[in-house]
């Protein structure tokens, strides 16, 4: 059981994808459990479908009777795991009603028994389910159930891990690509990664501003009292936003739009603290020029 976590565990750690770390997670409990086949199903929550994810000793064919079956009372010993929540152990597919919607598949693949465990996402909401499929007829035993176990957590954990991975790169992206100038300080406000756009907005390069405190784009505009009622705002409401005077590498003294946010560690403390800001000149310079036509005679 250990050589099994730690494989799976290594596996993740020299970043080979969820597919193969499941295909190998499938093989390893096949070899606990003879004549017997591991399969992994995930759960698209907005679709109400489960896709069949691994399950590489099973004939090319069977793929097709499993992929978009409804968690549902007849869909299987996985369709009900999912459905459930809870462990599933269907031991006689022939007799079990549970099993009349995928009755052409069991009949097809001789499936005489099919345990089923559900793992879950960090919300705690069903994420997908692992199975061990024989064509034996039978309960599980303790030792059976306990490779469920295992092997249940292990495929959430895989799956979890992939999860993280997509939203980062999603976020890294996102933060990479975006117009408005971002970023990142540590808790004590040193500067810790910024985007492109902030380097077009500000004139400094990256490696000019990392582990600086942003104050060295201070213009001077604005007093203590103001920055005192930013500072209290984002200890009181964890944001703040309104409009700022900051100065370029240059020396020009630009306005711009700016939203920070605290993030808090898991205890509730202060650990970074995100910028997000545009430069609002050309506003302002239209704003100036409706200001003038309105209030002076264009004859004089």
């Amino acid at each position: 059981m250990l050589e099994l976590q730690r494989n799976i565990l290594e596996s993740m750690a020299a970043g080979q994808s969820s597919g193969q770390i499941l295909d190998s997670l499938c093989r390893m409990i096949e070899t606990m459990v003879p004549e017997a086949l591991a399969s992994v199903m995930l759960l698209d929550r907005e679709n109400r479908e489960l896709s069949f994810l691994s399950g590489p000793s099973f004939p090319p064919g069977a793929i097709s009777y499993f992929n978009g079956i409804a968690p549902s009372p007849d869909m299987g010993s996985c369709g009900n795991a999912a459905l459930l929540g809870e462990p599933i152990y269907i031991t006689d597919v022939a007799a079990d009603p549970r099993w009349n919607g995928l009755r052409e598949a069991a009949n097809n693949l001789s499936i005489g028994s099919c345990w089923s465990i559900p793992f879950f996402s960090e919300k705690q909401e069903i994420l997908g389910t692992f199975a061990i499929t024989s064509k034996n007829r039978g309960a599980p035993t303790p030792f059976h159930r306990r490779i469920l176990d295992i092997a249940s957590s292990l495929a959430g954990i895989t799956l979890r891990n992939h999860q993280r991975e997509e939203c980062l790169l999603q976020l890294s992206t996102v933060f990479r690509d975006a117009s408005e100038g971002m970023l990142i300080t540590n808790a004590q406000g040193a500067i810790i990664e910024v985007n492109h756009s902030f380097s077009e907005i500000t004139g400094y390069a990256k490696e000019e501003v990392l582990g600086k405190n942003p104050k060295i784009l201070n213009s001077g505009r604005q007093d203590q009292a103001f920055f005192l009622r930013m500072w209290q705002s984002l200890q009181d409401t964890g944001r703040w936003q309104g409009e700022i005077w900051n100065r370029r590498k240059s020396g020009d003294i630009y306005p711009e739009w700016l939203s920070i946010s605290r993030i808090d560690n898991r205890e509730g403390k202060p650990h970074n603290y995100a910028a997000v800001f545009s430069d609002i000149s050309s506003l302002k310079e239209s704003e100036r020029k409706l200001y003038h036509l309105a209030h002076h005679d264009p004859l004089t």
